[in-house]
């Protein structure tokens, strides 16, 4: 199979070779023959060096050139041509010298828009060329007649107008197909993500249920500690195995058919409470909370309020407060807008990592105040969960360099605000 395709892709290369060939040596063929019919001396000087440039391309690239190597001379080429035909009918006078501007979608089309987009350079420099340095060009005697100069330019123009709508229907109806494409296989794939991340909950919560029957079961010390580091592998993987369905989520029409019904906010953050007594207790942090909501309600899926926003909050508040610290937990009303802040103790965030920390390109992950570990996922899911929702996050920590002890940690305020449902 592997011999074939080799074979095949050298046949096509000798097939664009030849047409290369082929082609490069007509236009000479013509070039040639129009100075011979035509001669001047600025003609003979533009062809020559034209061929000057054209070798100058062969020899650069070797005869193993790869496909986009060949389009590109191929197009050099075809764009020499045309540059030599503007220059010897007339530069700007012309009849058919906005032929030029062709180019950059024959070469997008045939290699990609970073190619059209250099294309663009070589039509400027010979567009100015012709502006400042040969803008007296002779007009050819067969193109002085009016009437056969209008009959040229209207002929052109009529020719240019269907072949840039051919182009471009051609261009349009190949980016649909490849949009197609690609969302096909990103449904497929999140489907995919989907399924194995149900799979591996349901095997994962199954290993942590026994794990906690056996810690209560179990009096020894020493197989209580190994239970205590299976059950934190498994909260790890489950907590990581979350975020990536999280993700997965995010990226399909999912979101736009989830039940997104008014719901009280101030339930669903005292609700969101309770996920958090172990880690609490653990690191000995008190959790206040001051809600003064009078009933409010939000637009938005309440699953995604608690589990997506409020868990990943909350925890990674816990996560960069030391022990014996404190979290605070506000929310009220102003106006038509709920405000929610979330204020830790804890060792803040420096600013080079607040500046990417809503982004997943520059996402990173760094150790809590106990070593606990994150995925770098969590605060990026977070603002654009709020950001679907119609609502807004903020984040404030100040900076202090090195501080000594827990006392002097800046702390880190999440501001989170949503548009209140008047249903």
């Amino acid at each position: 199979m592997e011999d074939q395709n080799i074979l095949s892709s050298n046949h096509h290369l000798g097939l664009m070779t030849t047409g290369f060939t082929v082609t490069t040596s007509l236009q000479l063929l013509y070039m040639l023959r129009y100075i011979y019919t035509n001669p001047s001396v600025f003609g003979l000087v533009l062809l020559s060096v034209l061929i000057l440039i054209q070798c100058f391309i062969l020899f650069r690239f070797p005869k193993d050139q790869n496909r986009k190597q060949l389009i590109f001379i191929w197009c050099s080429s075809s764009f020499f041509y045309c540059s030599f035909l503007i220059a010897v009918s007339g530069g700007f006078n012309a009849p058919g010298y906005y032929w030029i501007y062709s180019f950059p979608i024959f070469v997008g089309l045939l290699l990609d828009d970073r190619y059209a987009r250099y294309s663009l350079i070589p039509i400027f420099i010979v567009m100015l060329g012709f502006y400042f340095f040969v803008d007296d060009l002779p007009i050819p005697e067969k193109f002085q007649d009016p009437q056969i100069m209008l009959q040229k330019r209207l002929s052109n123009s009529i020719f240019f107008c269907i072949t840039m709508a051919a182009l471009m229907t051609f261009f349009y109806r190949a980016l649909r197909k490849t949009q197609d494409e690609l969302n096909t296989k990103s449904n497929q794939l999140n489907t995919l993500v989907r399924v194995m991340c149900h799979d591996l909950k349901n095997d994962i919560f199954v290993a942590e249920f026994h794990t906690d029957k056996l810690m209560s079961e179990i009096s020894f010390a020493d197989p209580k500690g190994r239970l205590g580091k299976i059950k934190r592998a498994s909260v790890n993987i489950k907590n990581m195995i979350v975020k990536v369905s999280d993700w997965s989520l995010f990226n399909t029409d999912d979101m736009a058919n989830r039940d997104v019904g008014s719901y009280d906010a101030e339930g669903i953050i005292l609700d969101s409470f309770s996920t958090f007594e172990v880690p609490l207790n653990d690191k000995e942090i008190d959790l206040i909370h001051s809600l003064n909501t009078r009933g409010a309600k939000i637009k938005i899926d309440p699953t995604v309020f608690k589990f997506q926003i409020l868990n990943n909050l909350i925890s990674n508040s816990v996560k960069f407060t030391p022990k014996g610290g404190k979290i605070h937990v506000e929310a009220s009303v102003d106006k038509s807008k709920l405000c929610l802040r979330i204020t830790d103790s804890g060792i803040g965030i420096p600013e080079e990592v607040r500046e990417n920390i809503f982004t997943f390109r520059k996402r990173g992950s760094r150790d809590g105040t106990e070593g606990e570990k994150g995925t770098g996922f969590g605060l990026p899911l977070v603002k654009e969960f709020i950001t679907v929702y119609g609502g807004s996050i903020e984040i404030h920590s100040p900076a202090k360099n090195n501080p000594t002890n827990s006392e002097d940690y800046p702390g880190t305020e999440f501001e989170i605000i949503f548009p209140i449902s008047n249903g």
